[in-house]
């Protein structure tokens, strides 16, 4: 049921939940220069009850928590008890704390009596951490990828081999294994993943290796919220004192916790306890990561239906496929459109299977024609799929099936141009002038991860090696995968800005770009107690001073990888539609990717217009397609796009005709390349 102002209702939670009135509302509203904030959002910033808010894509819900947090901030009085902030990304946990700490200085979020941060990290701090301290364990490291190699290691080789034999066999894998109990002696339960009984020596071994790794303080995420589940069952005053601590608690992205997680919040902030005032946000129809049975957000709550990241046009293509009706009226599109940018249309491309590799190309050239170097500059350009690659990659397979296979061919390099060592600063440059000459940024970020590899490789055993079916790049940033801090992407993002053969460094830039790099490797290695190998001191021994020695001003190919491709001079970022939710860009193409079958040919009758949101006759593998092309459609600010082959849109070409009819008159303007050859 939708929430109109008269149904909120404001109850003070407690003393210290300060009461909110217009004039706190003007005030933040001025403060921030806010623009739009029409009744349901001012509802929100005035509502010191518990409630949720159903938030569309592009409708400021980050900004509306910011000037949520200024309000409460600037009346809040206690020093002992304070707001709780929960989201479910370190990047979203950062975003608040870097535009919330632009305000006022004096509004310190990372301390008491605040906290600001993930699910999980509450998790840990106030639960999992006291529970394993108070019987004897003492958490060292909170690492999946990090626990996971513990584990192995603690195998031994010979019973990490024998275990992971029995395993493939029966279609598993070690790094599936979670711990389910807190039993150590069934830790799994009573039988392993399901097919070995807790009396196999395969469940003995695996079972040591995981006590070894606990009492050694080896953890993953995952056991956390587990031992954090325990210390609520055994001792369930702790909820009240959490509740005492945090009156006042706001979680983001609500949609997105899982059963686990939305488990143990409801155990620590009941939606009826009155004590407390809870604030869940999110949206429902974006719900890409909740596993498990999904957290709805309650039908009661104040809706935000309308976006200032897109116009009309966007709005009403994407609002067919939210799963629950956006309320009260569908998802409406509230940009303003300016005079010169009315000639550009939403593109839907449909191409034969010979002419794959003219979609990026031909999607670049509209980007190029629509919009001038200021509007490209502002945002990303995007183009995004269900699926990046699968594990017959490289082999043949019907295009397309991955977003990989709306790439041109890249050429590759027979042999090495210069004659290398084993040190960071010939790794740099082997992978610079790789991607100067293969036109390919991934051949360049899998060579210098390769040599790093094969590096750390000379000190760790079999059972530390990641999985080999990963490229090197991906068995190098696996390594720096944490739920606590956000370590692979920074340093994908120093490796980018090290091997960007376009651009020309100085000695300065450079050191630094090395010294970040070395700096979080060497950290990470410390944990694995391999930083002080002979092979690992003499890598970083020789650093790169310049690159003057390359000439990389000359004009170069298009670059094309997995991760961006460059064509006239417009770089169109790829990635799976997970990977880009929260981002708003300038223009977004979804790809029709498959998956048992194709993703656009499954949705088709909502493409077409025949259909507006799920009818309860939806499997859940369609409901979950519906939400990621909501997702990927509501992500531009001026052009969407969507490329699909002809045998998507129809069986024959009769079919493929009148379903393109239907598109065009819902609104999409048709680009052809090639022609159906079907009979």
């Amino acid at each position: 049921m939708y929430a109109s102002s008269s149904d909120i209702i404001n109850v003070a939670s407690s003393d210290i939940v300060p009461n909110i009135n217009d004039d706190d509302v003007n005030a933040c509203i001025d403060a921030l220069d806010l623009d739009g904030v029409d009744q349901n959002r001012r509802d929100y910033l005035k509502s010191t009850s518990s409630c949720d808010v159903s938030a569309c894509p592009g409708s400021g819900k980050t900004t509306l928590v910011i000037a949520k947090l200024l309000i409460l901030t600037r009346k809040w009085s206690s020093r002992t008890r304070g707001i709780c902030v929960l989201s479910h990304t370190n990047v979203a946990k950062d975003e608040i704390r870097k535009r919330f700490g632009t305000l006022d200085n004096r509004l310190n979020f990372d301390e008491r009596p605040h906290f600001v941060g993930t699910i999980h990290s509450f998790i840990i701090k106030y639960l999992a951490t006291p529970y394993l301290l108070s019987i004897g364990y003492k958490p060292k490291v909170i690492d999946e990828s990090i626990a996971t190699i513990m584990r192995k290691k603690y195998m031994g080789i010979r019973n990490l081999r024998l275990a992971e034999y029995f395993l493939e066999s029966k279609h598993r894998t070690f790094d599936q294994i979670r711990l389910e109990s807190t039993d150590r002696d069934e830790p799994f339960g009573t039988k392993l993943l399901g097919i070995a009984g807790n009396d196999t020596k395969t469940y003995i071994n695996i079972r040591r290796a995981f006590r070894k790794s606990l009492d050694e303080g080896y953890f993953t995420p995952d056991d956390m919220l587990l031992f954090g589940s325990k210390y609520i069952e055994l001792h369930p005053e702790v909820a009240s004192l959490i509740r005492d601590r945090f009156p006042f608690i706001i979680i983001d992205e609500m949609q997105d916790t899982d059963e686990q997680q939305n488990e143990i919040l409801s155990l620590l902030f009941p939606q009826n306890d009155k004590s407390i005032c809870l604030q869940r946000l999110g949206d429902s129809n974006q719900a890409l990561f909740a596993t498990g049975k999904m957290v709805r957000l309650a039908s009661h709550s104040i809706s935000l239906s309308n976006s200032f990241r897109f116009d009309e046009s966007i709005a009403n293509l994407a609002n067919r496929f939210a799963v629950s009706p956006v309320l009260p009226n569908g998802l409406v599109g509230r940009r303003k459109v300016p005079e010169q940018l009315l000639t550009i249309h939403n593109e839907f491309i449909v191409f034969d299977g010979k002419n794959i590799s003219q979609v990026l190309p031909e999607f670049a050239k509209l980007v190029s024609r629509g919009f001038d170097q200021n509007e490209i500059e502002k945002y990303p350009v995007a183009a995004v799929g269900a699926r990046r690659y699968g594990d017959d990659l490289g082999k043949e397979h019907d295009k397309p099936k991955y977003i990989s296979d709306y790439l041109p061919d890249n050429l590759q390099l027979e042999n090495d141009k210069i004659d290398m060592n084993d040190d960071f600063d010939s790794s740099i440059i082997r992978a610079r002038l790789k991607i100067a000459e293969n036109a390919d940024f991934s051949v360049g970020l899998n060579q210098i991860a390769s040599d790093f590899m094969r590096i750390i490789a000379n000190d760790l055993s079999p059972e530390l090696r990641t999985t080999p079916h990963m490229s090197k790049f991906r068995q190098f940033i696996h390594l720096f995968n944490s739920p606590e801090n956000d370590d692979a992407a920074k340093v994908r993002e120093l490796l980018f800005a090290l091997l960007n053969p376009r651009k020309s460094l100085s000695a300065s830039k450079t050191k630094t770009l090395c010294d970040d790099i070395q700096n979080m490797i060497v950290s990470k290695l410390q944990i694995l107690g391999v930083s002080t190998h002979p092979y690992v001191d003499n890598f970083f021994q020789k650093l790169p001073e310049t690159f003057s020695m390359i000439d990389f001003s000359t004009p170069l190919p298009n670059l094309r990888n997995k991760d961006c491709f460059i064509f006239d001079d417009i770089q169109i970022q790829l990635g799976t539609i997970h990977s880009v939710k929260g981002e708003t860009h300038l223009a977004t193409l979804l790809l029709d990717t498959f998956d048992h079958t194709s993703f656009v040919k499954s949705l088709l009758p909502w493409f077409v217009g025949d259909i507006c949101n799920a009818t309860g006759r939806q499997s859940d593998k369609q409901i979950a397609r519906m939400k990621q092309c909501y997702v990927a459609m509501t992500r531009p600010t001026h052009l969407l796009a969507v490329a699909a082959p002809y045998s998507s849109l129809g069986k024959t070409v009769q079919e493929t005709r009148q379903s393109i009819d239907k598109l065009h008159a819902i609104g999409w303007q048709i680009l052809t390349i090639g022609s159906d050859l079907r009979s």
